[in-house]
């Protein structure tokens, strides 16, 4: 568990949104949750409900992602404008 992967999934159904984590070598989800918003607050729920299930066998050393908005703050243009 050195590395785990996270991302998100749109369902399709209800506007519903599906975020898990999952272990980069074992592919075990971790931690998995469907949400109305697919946003940073969400992300980081998942993160901490895998540090605290996990962190005490094998701490996670890094996390996958796309880096898409729902990971954290993006910059815009010149002003550096903060979106997502």
């Amino acid at each position: 568990m050195s590395e785990g992967h996270i991302n998100w999934y749109d369902s399709g159904f209800n506007n519903t949104k599906f975020c898990a984590i999952l272990g980069d070598a074992s592919r075990k989800i971790l931690v998995a949750g469907e949400f109305q918003r697919e946003d940073t607050y969400n992300s980081i729920l998942l993160v901490d409900q895998m540090v605290e299930r996990y962190g005490d066998i094998l701490p996670m050393r890094e996390l996958i992602m796309d880096n898409g908005s729902q990971f954290g703050a993006h910059r815009r243009g010149d002003n550096k404008e903060g979106v997502g």
